[in-house]
């Protein structure tokens, strides 16, 4: 078992399954007698796992709540700096209602099973082919609000006419002249629009992200951070590598460049300057989150080398140190691609690796899982926070 901040680097035949310590409890084996937790690097624990432990971790999991929604947690190995690091934060709002970390392209979104039904519902993906035509889409701005876009519209056509900024008054009538031919519901959205983009535009001056004399003209923002987020889930579903995923974010980041001073903006790009929870730093060896259990494979004991490729343009991320003695997963006890086993749905679930000829040590529950024959289907897995 690997806690997410020892996951090691995204590889296209290595797939993770997030569990929290109530599932581990539910499915332990019940000859199983050891937990080996991050095995081989320099925070390795071997923890009791007994039949008597399983209550505890019971009692641990319900202490541990939820997911960590409403705080903003940042990689101190991430981008923090420079055009990826702004076309990630362009996603960071919806990174922090999930409570997964907003500046990392790694392994995992969530994880493998989640990552692939998420893609599938609600966004239709899932080929590579689609990544790029729901991508081309979203940078069209085609999912944007018909209504709120109109309401928006309204008003910059209305300060270009008065050559000042509306006030609210007048705002409202030129609303209503512009909806005057639509249904009832649009009416009533556009009203509902206008109140909530007045609320949030103010808020957003006050917590110093909206200059005084500037507004909100296009909500085009709000697809480019969805877009980003079907990028982070399209590389832990492996339908895109490393070096592709961030030329995609740099491509999203683009159109929401910072402009010059003016009296209006183009769009309020979402950043985590306004996100409201708490800001946290995840450093890279170690993780506040339950548990996590990795799958993946290997065709043999050697690691393959990660892709090192970057984009030009821009500067990658720093790379996780090697820590002392941390072996990749297929080097100790991970058996290989041939021997794949099968993900079962009710306890009890696996079985602790065994030794290799010549290994000492146990893996724990770590599996070598081709991705194609890792679990499907949409159900959330119970991991807290995973990342």
């Amino acid at each position: 078992m690997l806690t997410p901040g020892l996951l090691p680097p995204w590889h296209p035949e290595w797939v993770f399954r997030a569990v929290d310590l109530g599932e581990l409890s539910r499915s332990w084996p019940y000859d199983a007698r050891r937990l080996a937790v991050n095995h081989g690097t320099a925070f390795a624990v071997l923890l009791d796992a007994g039949p008597r432990r399983s209550k505890a971790w019971q009692r641990a999991d319900a202490r541990s709540g939820a997911a960590r929604a409403g705080e903003l947690l940042t990689d101190a190995a991430g981008p923090l700096h420079g055009p990826l690091a702004h076309g990630l934060a362009l996603g960071a709002h919806l990174a922090v209602n999930n409570g997964i970390v907003w500046n990392r392209l790694g392994a995992v979104y969530r994880d493998y099973a989640t990552d692939r039904a998420r893609l599938r519902s609600p966004w239709g993906i899932q080929h590579r082919a689609d990544v790029r035509d729901r991508l081309d889409s979203l940078m069209k701005y085609r999912l944007v609000g018909r209504v709120q876009e109109g309401v928006l519209r309204a008003r910059h056509t209305l300060a270009l006419r008065l050559e000042r900024p509306p006030t609210r008054a007048e705002w409202t009538e030129a609303v209503e002249r512009a909806f005057a031919a639509r249904d009832a519901g649009d009416r009533a959205e556009a009203h509902r629009a206008l109140h909530r983009f007045t609320r949030y535009e103010d808020r957003f001056r006050a917590d110093g992200v909206l200059a005084p004399d500037r507004r909100i003209d296009t909500l085009a923002a709000f697809d480019l951070g969805r877009a980003v987020n079907v990028v982070r889930l399209a590389l832990g579903a492996r339908l895109s590598d490393p070096l592709g995923a961030e030329q995609d974010v740099l491509r999203l980041s683009e159109p929401a460049a910072p402009t010059p001073p003016g009296p209006t903006s183009p769009s309020v790009t979402p950043s985590p300057a306004w996100s409201t929870g708490t800001t946290r730093t995840e450093r890279p060896a170690r993780s506040r989150c339950t548990s996590s259990r990795w799958r993946g494979t290997a065709s043999s004991p050697r690691t393959p080398p990660a892709p090192t490729g970057t984009s030009p343009g821009h500067e990658s991320a720093p790379a996780l140190p090697r820590l002392p003695g941390h072996q990749r997963p297929g080097s100790v006890g991970a058996r290989p691609l041939g021997s794949a086993v099968r993900d079962r749905a009710a306890p009890p679930r696996g079985r602790v690796a065994r030794r290799r000829p010549g290994s000492t040590g146990r893996t724990g529950r770590c599996r070598a899982v081709h991705p194609g024959s890792a679990r499907r289907g949409g159900r959330e897995p119970g991991h807290r926070g995973l990342a």
